[in-house]
């Protein structure tokens, strides 16, 4: 019975309410752990758990997705569902700590990441294999389609072709998306303008992942079109609040509006000559403060601590807009060619920024030490996938640096 003793206790250990306040001048922007929880973790670490591959790790998923399958088919509340997968999702991830290099301790301690670098290949290019063979192995979804793989025995690619939005590493091949590219992104002009953008932020921040995605996908030419059609359904229809994995508390059809009300903003900054990926970032990111507009915090990265800028009347502009939505509508108008494609470099800058499941796979991987930056980390990945991937496979999964960022978070997700 210790999986579910630990589960909780492991949760419990990572509130804030277990952190001490620092000596900071008065301020308190710095907390630190108690010796004693240091000792504490220091024991789980020992646990069988903490290692993604060992016996009880594999007995506490398959226990878990049979709980979970369980609680659905008994129609248990919804939001029970939901927190019980965000509670299981963080604890899983906090249990696979271990040592990374200095640069990745760095980045892992700072983003609340761990991972266990030990059992990897010595040589980078070995870690950057692993990645290939994952691209690879997924390629049997693309040539004999989904839907001959939802019964695979191959538990790997049973689970991405029965959950290809939330697994399926190739970014333009998942079904949702192709439905919204050939609807919503199929006019780059129209994109440009205040309804194109609503409808970009009502895709990203509030329908993606939902029935209405998945099996309709249509965009809305106003708000009162909006308000007639979604007339008669329920918010369930349009809105899974674990759509991106983690549990989004202001995911709702309430966003609709408030995004028409916002999509004057967007008509300026596509007019801004030599508009950059980092442009579109910080805008969607902006918060307004007193009335005004500012830009927020993330700048910086989601993994670092906004220091000096939570006064109590800063709010974002566009609510449930985190750092993750942000580059999937930035990749969704690279694609739509609203903006261009950018470098392996650049790319890199903006996952360093983002700091969600493409930086904690490449930490994974072991690809970040004290001599390689993130963006150089993901160059270099970029770099050696393109040289070990034949044009016929890099074809067949529209590889370029998007997808690359993609997989990894896939990666992240599937190990």
């Amino acid at each position: 019975h210790s999986i579910f003793l630990l589960e909780p206790v492991w949760t419990a250990f990572q509130s804030p309410l277990l952190t001490l306040e620092g000596r900071n001048q008065g301020s308190n922007n710095r907390t630190e752990k108690h010796p004693i929880w240091r000792r504490f973790e220091a024991s789980l670490r020992q646990h069988p758990l903490a290692k993604p591959q060992s016996w009880l790790t594999s007995k506490f998923e398959v226990l878990h997705e049979t709980v979970m399958t369980w609680i659905k088919e008994s129609q248990i509340d919804r939001k029970a569902i939901e927190k019980a997968q965000l509670v299981f999702t963080n604890a899983r991830s906090e249990f696979r700590a271990g040592n990374t290099s200095s640069r990745a301790k760095k980045l892992s301690k700072t983003k609340g990441f761990n991972s266990d670098t030990s059992s990897l290949p010595q040589s980078k290019e070995d870690r950057r294999m692993l990645f290939v063979n994952f691209l690879r192995r997924g390629l049997p979804l693309l040539e004999k389609g989904l839907s001959a793989h939802v019964n695979s025995s191959d538990k790997f690619l049973k689970k991405m072709a029965n959950s290809p939005d939330k697994f399926m590493p190739y970014r333009e091949h998942a079904p949702t998306r192709i439905l919204s590219r050939n609807s919503i992104y199929d006019d780059p002009e129209w994109l440009k303008t205040p309804i194109g953008f609503w409808n970009v932020l009502c895709f990203r921040g509030v329908f993606f992942g939902s029935e209405f995605a998945r099996d309709n996908g249509r965009y809305f030419e106003d708000l009162d079109q909006w308000k007639a059609f979604s007339k008669g359904h329920p918010q369930s229809y349009f809105v899974v609040k674990t759509a991106y994995g983690s549990f989004q508390g202001d995911r709702s059809i309430d966003r609709v509006e408030e995004y028409w009300e916002k999509r004057d903003l967007w008509e300026p900054l596509m007019n801004k000559k030599d508009l950059t990926i980092f442009d579109v970032y910080d805008f969607l990111l902006q918060s307004s403060i007193g009335g005004g507009r500012s830009t927020s915090s993330r700048k910086r990265g989601s993994w670092q601590s906004a220091k000096g800028n939570n006064k109590s009347t800063s709010k974002k502009v566009f609510v449930n807009i985190g750092s993750l939505t942000a580059i999937l509508i930035i990749g969704d108008l690279i694609y739509a060619d609203v903006l261009p494609m950018p470098s392996a470099l650049d790319w890199g800058k903006l996952i360093e920024k983002v700091g969600k499941g493409a930086l904690d796979a490449m930490i994974m991987l072991g690809l970040i030490d004290e001599d390689t930056t993130v963006p150089q980390a993901f160059a270099d990945l970029d770099a050696f996938v393109n040289r070990e991937l034949t044009s016929e496979e890099k074809s067949s999964m529209t590889y370029d640096v998007l997808t690359g960022e993609h997989s990894l978070c896939k990666y992240k997700r599937l190990y």
